[in-house]
């Protein structure tokens, strides 16, 4: 491969990056660097007619831009076809630029639905499992209240496909809340979406007990449904117990799923 100092007005950037914003902080310490030290890891590109298109390396081109730079240090890659261009991109963005989960979901379902790759082959050049792109795929199908949190990493991915399935807005707000203010693990949260499914069910949607609100400053006690009553205890003082099929029909198949 091939390594030259590039003029940038021959370079164009991605239409496509990864990335849903640049962290400033994270881009004026790049800013910084190649300033003292100069440019470590060169971008790399690949030739198209009279100019060359980013592979990897959007960052380090844009901090250039803004130093005022006239060249940039880049590989050329030469033969290479299409997956082989998106494994480069997928393997710099996935293992190095800490991309956030939704930027990951946001960039796999694009490739998944409007490319057509094949679930399998993107878990081939990203080096994940296919249910680790599954999941992904489906994050990127949640809404953008969801995806905000967890793009900003306040909510786990586990609880936002969980709250994901709640489609009363109100009630899956109330959980949402109650899930970033008192810190509700998956477990929790889980419990709480199988009650709203279960009165959903029922044709009771008025009934799905929900959680009482977090006061600041007040003590947080995680609080789950009873099976019985589903009025919400503290989860501590909840007891476990082991119950028979047909006594668990009797009650009326309460049970949150596993």
């Amino acid at each position: 491969m091939e390594v030259i100092d590039l003029p940038i007005d021959k370079i164009t950037p991605p239409t496509d990056a990864h990335r849903l914003a640049m962290d400033p902080q994270a881009m004026e310490y790049l800013v910084s660097s190649i300033k003292m030290f100069g440019l470590i890891n060169p971008i790399t590109v690949h030739p198209t007619g009279n100019t060359y298109s980013i592979i990897a390396g959007h960052r380090r081109y844009l901090a250039h831009l803004r130093i005022g730079r006239d060249t940039i240090p880049a590989t050329i890659r030469k033969e290479l076809n299409t997956l082989d261009n998106k494994g480069v991109r997928f393997a710099e963005n996935f293992d190095r630029a800490d991309l956030t989960p939704m930027e990951e979901a946001i960039a796999i379902a694009k490739e998944h639905f409007d490319n057509g790759t094949s679930i399998d082959t993107i878990a081939g050049i990203t080096r994940r499992s296919i249910a680790w792109v599954s999941e992904r795929i489906k994050l990127a199908t949640i809404d953008d209240e969801l995806a905000e949190h967890v793009h900003t990493r306040r909510l786990s991915i586990a609880a936002a496909l969980s709250l994901s399935h709640v489609e009363d807005l109100q009630h899956r707000k109330h959980l949402l809340t109650y899930t970033l203010d008192a810190g509700a693990t998956i477990a929790v949260v889980k419990t709480w979406v199988a009650e709203w499914e279960q009165a959903r069910d029922r044709g009771e949607l008025s009934s799905a007990p929900l959680p009482p609100v977090y006061v600041p400053g007040q003590p947080i006690t995680m609080q789950m449904p009873c099976v019985a009553c589903h009025q919400p205890y503290d989860m501590y003082a909840l007891r476990i117990t082991r119950i028979c099929p047909g006594c668990l029909q009797a009650l009326g198949d309460t049970t949150p799923p596993a």
